[in-house]
C-alpha cells in the first residue's frame, strides 16, 4: 500500500473545499468575492451514475448515490501526507478483515481543507454493508449523493496537478461552481500495475450551476 499512496506527497489540489457541512449545493448560496453578492447555484443537467466510461479526460455531470464507506478522518501537513496516508490505508485494510467486511470499489479519499501546513482529509474504503460490530480506529461513513463533474486521469500521481488545471477551466468554461469537497478513487492498483501512464485516478468534483 506504501508505494501506491506515497507520490502522492506531489499531489498539487487546486480547488478549495466550501462545504465541510455536507449540505447539498441547492441548499446553499455562495459569496463573489469580487461583487460581493450571492450566487444562487442551481441543479445542473446530469446523466446517470452507470453512464459514465473509463474514457480519459472529462466525463461531464452525472447524478451520484449514496456510497456506504469505512474511514479514516486525519489532518498532516504536506510533506507528512504520505505517512499519514500509509497509516490510515492500514488502518482501513486492519478494520476490514476483523469486521469482515468486503470492498465495493476502490479505495479513495476526500480534502476537506488543503492548506499545505494542514491538509484536513478523510481516505476510504467503499463497504457492501454497514458491519456488524462497531469500528475501533475508523468509523462508517456515508458519502451522500450528489451532482459530480467526473474526470478521469491516467498517469502518475505527481501530475495530478494537470488534471486539476483542466477541471478548473471546465467547470468555468461550463458556469459550474465546485460545491463542496471534492474526492478521488485510485481505480488502478498501482503495485499490480507497474506502468504509471495507466493509472486511473476518478475525480469527482460536486458542482451546482450558476442560476442566470
Amino acid at each position: 500500500m506504501d508505494r501506491r499512496f506515497f507520490v502522492l506527497f506531489f499531489l498539487i489540489i487546486l480547488f478549495s473545499c466550501n462545504n465541510p457541512e455536507g449540505k447539498s449545493f441547492d441548499e446553499k448560496s455562495k459569496i463573489d468575492s469580487v461583487k460581493n453578492e450571492p450566487i444562487v447555484l442551481v441543479k445542473p443537467e446530469a446523466k446517470k451514475s452507470e453512464a459514465f466510461s473509463d474514457s480519459a479526460g472529462p466525463r461531464g455531470v452525472f447524478d451520484m448515490p449514496e456510497i456506504l464507506t469505512l474511514c479514516v478522518h486525519d489532518s498532516a501537513s504536506l510533506e507528512n501526507m504520505p505517512k499519514a496516508f500509509s497509516k490510515a490505508y492500514s488502518t482501513l485494510e486492519k478494520e476490514m478483515k476483523t469486521l469482515k467486511l468486503k470492498s465495493n470499489g476502490a479505495p479513495g479519499s476526500i480534502y476537506f481543507r488543503t492548506d499545505p501546513e494542514k491538509v484536513v482529509f478523510e481516505c476510504v474504503f467503499p463497504i457492501e454493508k454497514m458491519p456488524e460490530a462497531q469500528p475501533k480506529n475508523s468509523m462508517v461513513v456515508v458519502l451522500e449523493s450528489c451532482y459530480m463533474y467526473i474526470y478521469n486521469y491516467y498517469g502518475p500521481y505527481g501530475d495530478l496537478y494537470l488534471a486539476y488545471d483542466d477541471i478548473r477551466k471546465n467547470l468555468k468554461k461550463n458556469k459550474l461552481v465546485q460545491n463542496g469537497p471534492m474526492r478521488e478513487f485510485y481505480i488502478t492498483d498501482a503495485i499490480k500495475e507497474k506502468d504509471s501512464t495507466k493509472w486511473l485516478t476518478r475525480i469527482m468534483t460536486p458542482v451546482g450551476k450558476i442560476k442566470k
